[in-house]
């Protein structure tokens, strides 16, 4: 899901999208967190868990830092 965003210092709107990715591997789930900022893909979190529910804490919880509500986080599982 993308956040527009009105930058002070340029006064134009900036496009932001943040994205889940939590999968299921031999040793647990493995949760990652990307924000895509103007074109840069940047990596907040590469985690692996015991449970998806611990993943999807730490989806929210990595998100919410960077003022993504959780509404707004697309979440991919696989």
């Amino acid at each position: 899901m993308s956040d527009v965003r009105t930058s002070p210092q340029q006064g134009s709107a900036k496009q932001r999208s943040c994205q889940a990715t939590i999968t299921k591997g031999f040793k647990g789930y493995t949760v990652t967190v990307t924000i895509c900022e103007t074109g840069e893909l940047r990596v907040l979190v590469d985690k692996t868990v015991e449970s998806y529910h611990e993943a999807e804490t730490i989806a929210r919880a990595f998100s919410s830092q960077q003022g993504f509500p959780s509404h707004k986080v697309a979440v991919v599982s696989k």
